[in-house]
């Protein structure tokens, strides 16, 4: 099997010694769902919240650290393509903000079999724009009541954009043959999962901040795992 590499989103920083590392938190949490597999984590700066960097924000020319980070988000994806021509083929994995790091570097044509986006802030359009002329086969999980993606839209560049959405809320809107999305918070896609074996969820309903939920509702994984063998439809 392919390697997978692990890209985070918003608010981690490597260096850290709480729990904005994403190495000591969601890699460690991911890994266990993946032990079967050559697992590779990718950690980059997408800054936490703290007045230092609130501050580094507003000196890098940014509004607050949301703008920042997306704009870092653009630039990790060469050191992430630095990455994989080291890995050589692969498959990735990647939450929130981390998907557009994953989306740039497969635009820079990084050798990338298959993605899997959990709750993507990426802009549909962008990414319609970037699959189409890509190789690589995109899973999209999508959850249309993501209230952080809702309020990340707000804060993202462009300002208050109507014209476009983010994939982790709607998908890309368009059918494209190297592209599937998977509402998990819809029951149709739930019954689909149902008759194969799999029970998805993607909205927690006692909780608003459940940006996450895709990949802390464990039984998710049975898909995951299945796209990444080629199992799943």
């Amino acid at each position: 099997m392919l390697p997978i590499i692990l890209i985070h989103g918003y608010k981690y920083d490597p260096t850290a010694a709480n729990e904005h590392n994403p190495y000591t938190t969601i890699f460690k949490d991911w890994r266990k769902q993946l032990k079967d597999f050559h697992v590779i984590d990718y950690g980059w700066f997408s800054v936490p919240f703290s007045l230092r960097n609130l501050l580094s924000a507003w000196s890098n020319g940014h509004y607050n650290t949301y703008r920042w980070a997306w704009d870092l988000a653009r630039k990790e994806a060469d050191y992430l393509i630095n990455v994989i021509e080291d890995v050589g083929e692969c498959n990735i994995i990647a939450h929130s903000l981390g998907t557009r790091v994953a989306l740039q570097a497969t635009k820079k044509k990084a050798n990338v079999n298959t993605a899997i986006f959990l709750n993507g802030a990426e802009y549909s359009k962008t990414a319609a724009n970037i699959a189409e002329l890509s190789a690589t086969k995109f899973h999209n999980m999508y959850v249309h009541e993501d209230d952080v993606l809702a309020t990340a839209g707000r804060f993202a560049p462009p300002f208050f954009n109507k014209d476009d959405s983010f994939i982790g809320q709607t998908g890309i809107g368009v059918r494209l043959d190297g592209w599937k999305d998977y509402q998990l918070d819809s029951k149709q896609v739930q019954l689909w999962g149902k008759n194969r074996g799999y029970d998805l969820k993607g909205d927690n309903p006692d909780s608003i901040g459940d940006h996450g939920y895709s990949h802390t509702w464990l039984p998710n994984w049975d898909l995951y795992r299945d796209i990444l063998t080629e199992k799943g439809s």
